[in-house]
């Protein structure tokens, strides 16, 4: 079944609204160690399909899977990425490939689950502002994630979300780029629709698809790349999601921006000695009225000078790359994608959960500690007072490879097994990046 104009025009009248009301009345659950009542459908059926009957007279348990659906699926969105970093760091590009394509998909799914839209397995739901819920077939849940994420993208709720999102120095992107003249709508919606790209590429490139699930891999896989290039790819995906004093994550927010400065400055005009001047006067103005935090003030000059503004980790430069499948960097360019996309999803989430009040992280420690736990982020009845100080761990393992750079995989994880296995659990992103 096509995404018609009927199915576009729904997803983009999405409303929040719904989903947000269930998050409070959801904390009756936890406080019996659940996520949903045991009445609800949902909760014995997971793959129950939406029926227009059950949700007419009472949207709750529907809406209240949904709002679950924000926090589980982002939350699983990470863990399919730390699996696949550490499939890269085994040599195994192809299996990091297969479950980079699931990080992308599950953070797609989290995403338009907090604005309204509920992905199933044929039948999906769209909750509006009139407190309704209408209901779309569509035959294929991966097909109809990329096309809902691309319409949802275009619509004034995407861009406004990514804006909000992504706070570098505590401010939201869309206020930092209001400073600037002409419309920076182009940006939220090239980026979203950019770090989703590969969940079409899943079932659309059927040949693709195929060849990573079911085709042996010795035929099809390219040779993996060195493992020194590997892990200071992985090395600096961690260097940019290190949380701030209160979690989050400040510098990819800031690389962000500064990525949009670029973006905008670059349409502006075609003189660059122009362009230069023009923005340094708008970067003082935005400076000057904005007064944001992390940095000093010299610093974010600094920072935000026109000649760095072509400056981007390689994250963000890998995430804008299309090579093909059967391009050795195509693994990374797709966890690229996934990360930014989950940190997106991630933002997402934190706003949703804000609703449920400030007793959250013991509201929902029943989930996050023994999944914690089971996900070897720490022992048994040893939580970590902060979810930042999560960060230590990631730390010393960096530092393991200041000195010391392997030369073959077997190497690596002979010698820094240790460090390997930590630098996979990016579950740990997720705890500091929702602020529990």
């Amino acid at each position: 079944m096509t995404f018609s104009a009927y199915h576009r025009e729904s997803v983009q009248s999405a409303s929040h609204s719904v989903v947000r009301e269930a998050i409070p009345k959801l904390k009756h659950n936890w406080s019996q160690e659940s996520w949903l009542a045991c009445s609800n459908p949902y909760r014995q059926d997971p793959e129950r399909q939406p029926n227009q009957e059950d949700h007419d007279s009472d949207l709750t348990p529907l809406a209240e899977y949904v709002a679950a659906s924000v926090v589980t699926h982002c939350f699983d969105g990470w863990s399919y990425l730390g699996q696949a970093l550490e499939a890269e760091m085994a040599g195994n590009p192809n299996t990091a490939l297969h479950l980079g394509y699931y990080a992308e998909l599950r953070a797609a799914m989290s995403v338009l689950a907090s604005v309204g839209i509920g992905v199933f397995r044929w039948r999906h739901v769209v909750f509006t502002d009139e407190m309704q819920c209408v209901t779309l077939n569509h035959n294929n849940s991966h097909v109809f994630t990329w096309e809902a994420l691309q319409a949802w993208a275009d619509s004034t709720s995407g861009r406004d979300t990514l804006f909000r999102v992504i706070r570098p120095g505590g401010i939201s992107l869309g206020e930092w780029l209001s400073y600037f003249t002409g419309s920076s709508n182009f940006i939220a919606s090239d980026w979203l629709k950019q770090w989703g790209l590969d969940i079409s590429r899943l079932d659309g490139d059927r040949s693709t698809r195929n060849r990573i699930s079911y085709r042996p891999t010795a035929l099809t896989t390219p040779e993996p790349i060195p493992v020194a290039e590997t892990m200071k790819s992985i090395l600096g995906f961690w260097e940019v999601f290190e949380p701030g004093a209160f979690g989050g994550f400040p510098l990819v927010d800031r690389y962000l921006l500064r990525r949009s400065l670029a973006l905008l400055s670059e349409i502006s005009t075609d003189d660059s000695e122009v362009t230069k001047d023009i923005y340094e006067i708008r970067k003082e103005t935005m400076l000057g009225s904005l007064n944001p935090s992390e940095f000093t003030a010299d610093q974010w000059k600094s920072f935000l000078e026109f000649d760095n503004l072509q400056d981007s980790p390689k994250i963000i430069i890998d995430a804008s790359a299309n090579d093909d499948a059967f391009h050795p960097q195509h693994s990374k360019q797709v966890l690229a994608r996934a990360t930014l996309l989950l940190r997106v999803a991630t933002g997402a989430t934190a706003d949703l959960l804000d609703e449920a009040g400030p007793s959250l992280r013991e509201d929902l420690a029943f989930w996050w500690s023994s999944t914690s736990v089971r996900r070897r982020l720490w022992l048994e009845n040893d939580d970590p007072s902060s979810f930042v100080y999560l960060w230590n761990d990631i730390s010393e393992a960096l530092s393991s490879f200041d000195d010391y750079m392997p030369n073959d995989y077997y190497s690596l994880w002979l010698r820094n097994a240790r460090e390997a296995a930590t630098l996979a659990t990016t579950e740990r992103a997720f705890l500091w990046g929702v602020g529990l």
